[in-house]
């Protein structure tokens, strides 16, 4: 099997260029033949994996957090459709945030998720979703593996973006939160689910394939990631101070029992708003609403 690794040396404080030498030297001494491309900068990881398609590769290991993953998955599909569907996608989980790996029940450490892709043989099919947004004057179609997000989970990854990552894990997001809380303004927008509406002021929507985002913090707490379905979390009308005093109890789980948070499952979404609605998906921004969604279900072929 032709193996592309595919390094984000900036992901995770700087993790994967500083094991990346040992993770060679494992897969090395496992009788692993490979070839590795370092990305350059934003969007790069989509690039490579186009290429490394089309020289044959049928393994695409990310060795990064999960926007290298975003990345990657993307240069794997086109219109919805993988460009090899026998190819396999390997995650060697170095980033920030890390929660696809974590959804797959990979280990969380870099060297010893890395031996144990180089010793499995096993792969399993996992769902996608599809985003179309259709703001800021252009029509932009986007895979994701984990969630998308809407309202203030947007803008706390837009917060994130524009602020840097000072750490691994959860502690970013949570920061990013408690400061966005602070000025944010829930926006009216119009949720459909399967054809069910609702409409009104919301705080944020989540449309996961995944149960947990932003480095652990578990906004779909039944979410599968081979369903078939999305779950859509949607959070009312929150006060800044709601919203800060609930903020701890996503780690468990057990914000979506709040009386103003409320969980539905679908295979189509779509969303609207009146007012500039980022969209973001994997951890990264994508683009503005209106959006819509789409499963693909069993799409990705994931080792494992």
């Amino acid at each position: 099997m032709k193996t592309l690794f595919i390094v984000n040396p900036k992901s995770g404080g700087g993790e994967p260029a500083k094991r990346w030498p040992e993770i060679r030297d494992l897969f090395r001494a496992e009788n692993w033949t490979f070839e590795v491309v370092f990305t350059e900068g934003r969007g790069h990881g989509t690039a490579i994996a186009l290429a490394g398609l089309k020289e044959g590769a049928e393994l695409l290991v990310t060795v990064g957090g999960d926007g290298l993953i975003h990345e990657v998955v993307n240069g794997m599909f086109s219109e919805g459709k993988a460009l090899n569907p026998n190819a396999s996608l390997g995650i060697i989980p170095c980033g920030t945030g890390n929660d696809l790996g974590r959804a797959l029940g990979l280990p969380g450490k870099t060297l010893a998720a890395a031996r144990h892709l180089a010793l499995s043989r096993q792969s399993r099919l996992t769902d996608l979703g599809e985003a179309v947004c259709s703001g800021g004057g252009r029509t932009t179609q986007r895979l994701f593996v984990n969630d998308a997000d809407l309202g203030l989970a947007a803008e706390v990854v837009e917060h994130v973006t524009r602020t840097g990552k000072f750490s691994r894990g959860t502690a970013p997001y949570f920061v990013g939160i408690l400061r966005t809380a602070l000025r944010y303004r829930n926006q009216p927008m119009t949720l459909q689910a399967d054809g069910r509406s609702c409409e009104g002021k919301m705080t944020t929507i989540l449309v996961c394939n995944g149960q947990s985002t932003g480095g652990g913090m578990r906004v779909a707490p039944d979410a599968i990631l081979d369903d078939g379905l999305f779950d859509v979390v949607v959070a009312g009308d929150l006060r800044p101070w709601e919203i800060i005093w609930h903020a701890p109890k996503i780690y468990c789980g057990t914000h979506v029992r709040i009386r103003k948070v409320s969980v539905q499952r679908a295979r189509t979404v779509t969303v609207t708003s009146p007012r500039r609605l980022p969209v973001a998906a994997d951890g990264e921004l994508i683009g503005e609403g209106p959006v819509s969604f789409r499963v693909l279900p069993a799409a990705l072929r994931v080792r494992v």
